[in-house]
């Protein structure tokens, strides 16, 4: 039965991050892009978890506002890559890859790959780490890696990611016996319109009202005037008259979809560790293990 699993970097991220939340309310992370000109530009951004809350997913996201400028810069170039260091795990994580945003005009435009099902399928009877042997490799990298071709937030991209009304279909009947292939193959495909907006509906109701205010602030980067720190009080009092709801509609979830990552493990046997992540086909990813 075919189905998505966990990369093998995703568990140890996550862990990281599930104990840096015992120690704090929230988690956060560098995310860099570049700009029309070619100038790399770097914030802290919040971890808002894993898409659908499905950490098989292996797609992180976090929010920002449509009028900034990383937005702008997404439907530019939508490459990026992001730096997240657990204090307490004592792990670091580079992680690269391509946006995609969710916002009131604008969902993902996927495309599952032509062979998902069997993709999916062999990803879940096969060893998802497949090691390299060849001390060259990561030098002369002539291995076949997927990577995303340069895009835009806006253009459609092919990633091996199923629709949660149809992943729940298939995980209810994988005890099944005698299920025709070529009717599941049929079955398969990427998240609906209406799920990328639930998906944006379901995060910005876990936002406090305090992040829920921000996106109802002046354009963020414009000229402090006399009336808009009268507005930024007003807000800040909760008394601008203004509901929750009425600064949705600036509200943006980046999705990050992954192809590449550097992990280093300090404290591994008193010396450290790095290995490094990239993706093949399907759910199948190479780990090489590198000098730290």
């Amino acid at each position: 039965m075919p189905t998505q699993i966990m990369a093998p970097w995703a568990p140890a991220l996550a862990g990281s991050i599930a104990r840096e939340l015992e120690k704090q309310p929230f988690v956060s992370f560098q995310f860099a892009t570049v700009d029309e000109h070619g100038s790399p530009h770097v914030r802290t951004v919040i971890h808002r978890g894993f898409l659908f809350d499905d950490r098989s997913t292996n797609v992180l996201t976090f929010t920002t506002d449509r009028r900034m400028t990383k937005y702008k810069e997404l439907f530019h170039d939508s490459a990026f890559e992001l730096c997240f260091y657990s204090h307490v795990a004592r792990k670091q994580f580079r992680l690269r890859g391509v946006a995609r945003c969710i916002d009131d005009t604008t969902t993902p435009q996927l495309r599952l790959p032509p062979d998902i099902f069997h993709q999916l399928k062999n990803s879940a009877e096969a060893t998802v780490t497949l090691r390299a042997t060849n001390d060259n490799e990561i030098e002369t990298d002539k291995i076949d890696y997927l990577k995303f071709p340069r895009s835009t937030a806006s253009d459609e991209l092919e990633y091996p990611l199923l629709s949660p009304e149809v992943l729940a279909k298939l995980e209810a009947s994988s005890g099944e016996e005698g299920l025709d292939p070529e009717e599941i193959s049929g079955q398969l495909a990427p998240p609906t319109e209406e799920e990328w907006k639930n998906e944006r509906r379901r995060i910005w109701n876990t936002l406090s009202r305090s992040i829920k205010s921000t996106f109802r602030k002046p354009t963020p980067g414009s000229r402090l005037t006399e009336e808009k720190i009268k507005l930024l009080d007003s807000i800040g009092r909760g008394v601008d008259g203004a509901s929750d709801e009425d600064g949705l509609e600036n509200l943006v979830v980046v999705v990050l979809f992954v192809d590449k990552v550097d992990f280093v493990d300090i404290g591994y046997n008193g010396q450290g560790r790095r290995l490094i992540y990239r993706r093949l086909a399907g759910d199948h990813w190479r780990e090489t293990a590198v000098c730290p």
